[in-house]
């Protein structure tokens, strides 16, 4: 297992919280926690398929990403995503430019 962990983002329909986050759980995610509309979990890159495919309940699958401090701007966006994990997830492409 890839030893990089990302935080991942599942919006629910209200109500489905405590659904999805049993499915989680029964994935074998650590750190899974229902709040209101939706559920987040951590988990490797290699786990990102895997929910995709067995996740009943939940409406998509996020990563989340850095946060940029202050009101949001593009160059504030960028330099936010510069460092984040997600730009190398894909492992058949080179880096991207």
């Amino acid at each position: 297992m890839d030893m990089r962990e990302l935080e991942l983002l599942v919006p629910t329909l209200f109500g489905l919280e405590g659904l999805c986050a049993e499915e989680l759980r029964r994935l074998k995610l650590p750190e899974v926690a229902a709040e209101n509309g939706r559920v987040r979990c951590k988990a490797a890159p290699a786990d990102i398929p895997r929910v995709n495919l067995n996740l009943r309940t939940g409406e998509r699958v996020y990563t989340l990403g850095g946060a940029a401090p202050g009101p949001p701007t593009l160059r504030r966006c960028l330099r936010a995503a510069a460092p984040c994990p997600g730009r190398n997830l894909s492992p058949g492409r080179g880096p991207s430019r």
